[in-house]
């Protein structure tokens, strides 16, 4: 399962354009493809944020946003101002430290409008870098399928793939006997 961390200003967007590439990221974590990770800094900024009263949308869609994430997101906790990951880094947005220190903390792509407000790393990625990446690899595993499909039919290569099934029959039977000893 794929780990994110969502800046503030993606679960904004994607409340207020419902057809956006923000938008598309939060449906793509409702439907479980992505964990989203947070922390009590993370969840106050949320709260504090969501519910102001001059966004274009329904308090009820960013309660029901929230309470989704804290259903289904780890909550991380232990991370304080003395350990943060980001001691040695400025942010301009001292709020941002929160989202950049558990990204790190989780192995997670960190999504946001503002990558200018982070240090520049591969897993800080903006909503359109973030869909392309995931593009580029559904593109290639349905290549690698295309070219599989493709060889399946030579004789050759299905003379190597039982080659292959009987090694893994010969590995797990060996696997076996030594267990048994």
């Amino acid at each position: 399962m794929k780990y994110i961390v969502l800046d503030t200003n993606i679960l904004v967007s994607g409340l207020i354009n419902t057809k956006g590439k923000p938008a598309l990221i939060i449906d793509e974590m409702l439907d479980h493809s992505y964990i989203l990770c947070y922390d009590r800094r993370i969840k106050a900024e949320y709260d504090e944020v969501l519910y102001r009263e001059n966004f274009p949308f329904e308090e009820s869609d960013a309660a029901d946003l929230i309470d989704f994430i804290e259903e289904n997101g780890p909550f991380i906790t232990g991370v304080t101002s003395s350990n943060n990951i980001s001691n040695n880094i400025h942010f301009t947005d001292e709020s941002d430290r929160a989202f950049y220190d558990i990204a790190k903390l989780c192995g997670a792509t960190l999504i946001t409008g503002n990558k200018r407000h982070y240090p520049d790393e591969p897993f800080i990625m903006t909503p359109a870098e973030f869909l392309d990446m995931l593009d580029t690899r559904e593109s290639e595993v349905q290549e690698a399928s295309f070219a599989y499909n493709n060889y399946a039919t030579i004789p050759e290569f299905q003379e190597l793939i039982r080659l292959i099934e009987a090694k893994d029959i010969e590995i797990a039977e060996l696997k076996e006997k030594l267990n048994n000893k």
